[in-house]
């Protein structure tokens, strides 16, 4: 309690000192606090962190995984580097509680959560990336137990074309192409991008291929949108799932596809959303004997979402229809089918000039379980025009995996008695906004009930899974960002979340134990050097339940030459020791160096 007052009281300080010399422009970003009606940031009425494009550009990042990783109260997970395979947890929830959303379509892999960052896009490719913690299940319904990351796409504005190179130690190569053209009312853009590594201890190669190709067409009224894109990944698992198996070996690859059309006026905006993913996945358990354990596992997902928000007298009001069918076919877990629907209304209000009001829920039913509502609430009071209190109430849940349900070997039992996993939220938080300064302070508790774990009655049994925990999460979280402008620094943001977590279970052997992040500290700072150069660091502190603390810093510096820029990163500067998961050692010093060209095409 004490570290955290004193936090509370360095940044007091800084607010006081703070001059106006650049104004925080957020205001005209529409976030995942709605899923269907446009909401500005200084609306929102509950805790959402964007990652900006300028801070995507100039951080030392080449994935979308190592972009987040950067961000307060995420739990980035990475089995290797470069976005191979990672595990995506917020506020302490599983990867398994987190939604991945491409463009507001959801990303939900039915097999694993492991392969829900299997996605076609590097960084040249995204926009900005929206965070909202907490439940979401009256907004997104399934899966949104922890949180939700909506990765935005770049529109189509011009015409451009632009290449990167990029290479380093371990034979790390990237190449990276992609180009728009507009043509009247329709515009495309295409990316195409490939890296590839010899791998920094055995068993660590791989190479990553993306491909995606966007199609815009504008109406008067609205426009028609198609988003295809395909990733291939084939990659040593040195001690992936088994520290007793370092020839671990894995391949995956995955198609998206996103139909899209939004049709509006001044009173009622209507939207539907057609998607498809495919994922197939290849694991080896000894690469130099393919014949001795093999799974091979395809899945497809199918959906159509269907909404409309129309203005009324007490505010804006969305309502909202899904449909999806989940399917497997599977070496080990079978060939099997299930439904995913739902009805969700949302209102927005305000009153009195001052008060926020978002309030709604979502119906919902998947496979044999029966309809459930999901409601939640979100409250802010604006006090002035730099204060706003929030406060929110919301319910979410997570649906079993394939894997869980179906898994079976002499080692593993899954259970088809399931049932999905449930979270009940509460959250009070104040936003502060100035012209340079954002400062968000929080505090939250998460229910969790009906937690699925693995367990075994004793040492010859196998592992079972049930519903067998419960789970209570208290936390506290404040992050700043801070436009400064007046010396070589430029900006920085600084992020510290606590998490204190109990988890009850009945007495038998769990499986898993807590491994969340009790404290975690972020920090980003970006610079100006002599000649125009510019820079950025980052660090970040981790205290791991069960884990020793790491501490991992990066840089990069970049120097733009008119249709040129060169720049230099170096992750782990200080080539520390470190894991996130138990046996699989994470590289140490990578240092890497690029040439982008970019060029606009009147």
């Amino acid at each position: 309690m004490k570290q955290i007052l004193y936090m509370i009281f360095i940044l007091a300080s800084l607010i006081t000192s703070a001059q106006d010399t650049l104004q925080y422009k957020l205001d005209d970003i529409v976030v995942t606090s709605s899923s269907v009606s446009p909401i500005s940031f200084s609306n929102i009425s509950r805790s959402v962190q964007i990652i900006t494009s300028d801070e995507i550009e100039r951080l030392p990042a080449t994935s979308l995984n190592e972009l987040l990783q950067y961000s307060a109260s995420l739990d980035i997970r990475q089995r290797g580097v470069d976005g191979i395979q990672s595990d995506i947890g917020i506020r302490g929830g599983t990867f398994e509680q987190t939604l991945i959303l491409i463009n507001g379509i959801q990303v939900i892999d039915p097999q694993t959560g492991h392969h829900n960052l299997n996605l076609p896009f590097r960084t040249a490719d995204v926009a900005r990336i929206e965070i909202l913690k907490g439940p979401g299940g009256k907004i997104f319904g399934a899966n949104s137990f922890s949180g939700v990351v909506n990765i935005i796409t770049k529109e189509i504005s011009k015409n451009s074309f632009a290449a990167t190179v990029v290479g380093g130690q371990h034979s790390y190569f990237q190449q990276g192409i992609n180009g728009s053209i507009m043509l009247s009312n329709f515009s495309n853009r295409i990316s195409f991008n490939r890296s590839k590594s010899d791998g920094y201890i055995h068993n660590t190669n791989y190479e990553d291929l993306g491909f995606s190709i966007q199609s815009s067409m504008k109406f008067p009224s609205g426009n028609l949108e198609l988003l295809y894109g395909y990733n291939n990944k084939k990659f040593g698992a040195n001690s992936f799932y088994s520290n007793n198996f370092p020839n671990q070996w894995e391949h995956t690859s995955t198609n998206l596809l996103n139909l899209s059309t939004n049709i509006a006026n001044s009173f009622i905006s209507f939207s539907s959303k057609f998607h498809w993913r495919k994922n197939h996945d290849r694991f080896l358990l000894d690469f130099t004997n393919p014949a001795f354990y093999e799974n091979i596992h395809t899945t497809d997902v199918y959906g159509i979402e269907l909404s409309s928000s129309f203005k009324t007298v007490l505010g804006i009001t969305s309502i909202g229809t899904e449909f999806n069918i989940d399917l497997i076919k599977s070496s080990n877990l079978g060939d099997h089918r299930r439904e995913r629907k739902g009805f969700f209304i949302e209102q927005q209000t305000t009153l009195w000039e001052n008060i926020n009001l978002n309030v709604g829920s979502f119906l919902y039913k998947y496979g044999n379980s029966d309809w459930k509502l999901w409601p939640g609430i979100d409250l802010s009071l604006r006090l002035n025009n730099r204060f706003r209190i929030y406060g929110t109430y919301g319910q979410g849940f997570r649906i079993p995996t394939f894997t869980e349900l179906y898994y079976n070997s002499p080692a593993n039992i899954g259970n088809i008695n399931l049932a999905s996993e449930e979270v009940s939220s509460y959250e009070l938080g104040v936003y502060f906004q100035d012209r340079n300064l954002l400062l968000n302070c929080s505090i939250f508790k998460k229910d969790g009930t009906n937690i699925i774990d693995w367990f075994k009655f004793s040492e010859n049994n196998p592992w079972q899974v049930r519903n067998i925990a419960d789970i209570t999460t208290l936390g506290f979280e404040v992050v700043l960002d801070y436009v400064i402008n007046d010396f070589f620094i430029n900006s920085l943001s600084i992020g510290y979340t606590y998490l204190n977590i109990d988890k009850t279970t009945s007495s038998v052997d769990s499986r898993y134990f807590l491994e969340h992040l009790r404290h975690q500290i972020t920090l980003k700072v970006f610079n100006t050097l002599p000649f125009g150069v510019s820079q950025s660091w980052c660090a970040r502190f981790e205290d791991r339940l069960q884990y020793l603390t790491n501490f991992i810093a990066d840089t990069k510096i970049s120097k733009n030459l008119n249709q040129f820029t060169l720049f230099l990163s170096a992750t782990n500067l200080f080539n520390n020791s470190y894991v996130d998961f138990t046996s699989i050692k994470m590289p140490g010093r990578w240092i890497k160096f690029g040439l982008e060209y970019n060029i606009n095409i009147d």
